[in-house]
């Protein structure tokens, strides 16, 4: 490694002014290379020590390197920064972030117990949940990362919002056909085969390709309220598939429904916010605890009446929906009364609302509770971002956040929610990261912290 060097450059203003300007040059022993150039002007009393003033401001500056590289001999790279703060500025967030969890990052067993403390005593948690509780235990690890680094790195459509669900949640289908091949083979290649769902054929796996060959430009149409209402056949076929691959894989929870199914008991969980679309919470822990942040695959709705089906019954209302008249191939039923009644699914599509219960009861939870546990998400997307920014102004609220690395690395500076800011800058103690290691599950993380908790209400 080359050795680094520094050297400074002062050259002073009119006595009036009492300026200075410093220029930082980087240098190794291939010679200049890069020039940086850091120049600000300082305001500071008459009559103070001009170099003891700049070498005091230069040790505080000098490891914050910008680099500018260029062909142009006359300016030689030099980029002209105003002031201190936008020196700071200049660091990334997202990078800070991960520095700074990663810097702080507990053994497994540190981990375990600083959760352990943290949620012990807490009488009203609030829990937000998302895909990646559920999947990262189901999948295989390449398929995991992949399908959740594709889902929180969208940012360009509102239809990723329940696209990114569906995507991790739909190669679920092809897991339990990939798990039977492993065992018939399990004596030529080990576990270092290279598996794809696309690899085999069957029935169930063809489900999974054809929903994974879905361009996203097709997603938008197919979460599109008005694209529905005019030709619901594309997006029934899609949500009827999505619906059976659901009811296979999803009939039971994980250890993290385990998990909080035991706060519930012990009354200690005030409300779960999940991200999810399957309805294991609400199957699991009832519907006066858990808010459907972006909707649910359990049925549809009129638009109009509010009129509410389950989803094989829903079905069945569209017995026109290939037809070239628009106005029979709205989902109907004997109970809707007026001509403009049609059925809709119970999912946020785009140019829909958020359902009013995530800020209604958001708001009143936010002030009632004393702790917030993020499990699975990274709270980069509205509503669960907003609610956040909520938390942030309650000084009572103690965040805990357990999110495997992959989720660490979806971050960009602009939807980092703000107890992570805060985390990022070290400006509150309140907020606590734990970042799972790669060969730790979100599910075994949280039965040992359940562990814990029932050890210590024994003894």
């Amino acid at each position: 490694m080359n050795k680094l060097m520094h050297s400074i450059v002062l050259s002073s203003r009119k006595s009036s002014s009492y300026g200075v300007f410093l220029r930082s040059y980087h240098h190794n022993t291939a010679g200049v290379r890069m020039n940086q150039y850091l120049q600000s002007r300082f305001m500071f009393p008459k009559g103070d020590d001009i170099f003891s003033f700049t070498r005091n401001y230069f040790t505080s500056v000098v490891n914050q390197t910008y680099t500018e590289e260029t062909n142009k001999d006359d300016d030689m790279g030099y980029s002209k920064i105003e002031s201190q703060s936008r020196l700071r500025e200049k660091v990334s967030l997202s990078k800070k972030l991960k520095q700074r969890a990663l810097e702080n990052q507990f053994s497994l067993e540190e981990a375990i117990n600083v959760s352990t403390n943290l949620i012990y005593g807490k009488k009203n948690i609030v829990v937000m949940i998302g895909p990646v509780a559920s999947t990262q235990s189901r999948l295989p690890k390449d398929v995991f990362e992949q399908a959740t680094s594709r889902y929180y790195q969208q940012h360009n459509s509102f239809a990723s919002h329940i696209y990114g669900d569906l995507h991790i949640l739909y190669n679920i289908d092809n897991k339990a056909i990939i798990n039977s091949l492993q065992t018939e083979d399990n004596n030529m290649n080990d576990s270092k085969q290279d598996i794809t769902p696309q690899r085999y054929s069957s029935g169930r796996s063809k489900e999974g390709i054809q929903l994974q060959n879905i361009k996203e430009n097709t997603i938008d149409d197919l979460y599109n309220s008005i694209q529905f209402m005019s030709n619901p056949t594309p997006t029934l076929q899609y949500l009827q598939k999505l619906h059976n691959t659901f009811n296979k894989n999803y009939s039971k929870g994980t250890p993290v429904h385990d998990f909080l199914l035991r706060l519930k008991k012990e009354n200690k969980l005030l409300r779960v916010y999940t991200e999810s679309i399957d309805g294991i919470e609400q199957n699991i822990l009832g519907d006066n605890i858990v808010v459907n942040c972006l909707g649910s695959l359990n049925g549809f709705h009129c638009d109009v009446c509010g009129k509410e089906l389950d989803f094989t019954s829903a079905l069945s209302q569209f017995p026109n929906r290939g037809s070239s008249d628009r106005n029979i191939r709205k989902g109907k039923c004997e109970l809707m009364s007026k001509q403009e009644c049609g059925l809709i699914p119970n999912l946020v599509l785009e140019n829909d609302t958020f359902p009013k219960e995530v800020r209604e009861l958001g708001e009143n939870d936010i002030s009632e509770s004393d702790m917030i546990i993020v499990i699975g998400t990274p709270l980069s997307r509205q509503p669960l971002s907003g609610l956040m920014k909520m938390a942030s102004q309650n000084k009572n609220i103690t965040t805990l956040w357990i999110l495997p690395r992959v989720l660490l690395d979806c971050y960009q500076d602009n939807d980092i929610p703000n107890p992570l800011q805060e985390f990022a800058n070290g400006t509150s103690s309140r907020n606590n990261v734990i970042v799972l290691p790669d060969e730790v599950t979100i599910d075994s993380f949280v039965s040992s912290i359940q562990t814990k908790l029932l050890s210590r209400q024994t003894h």
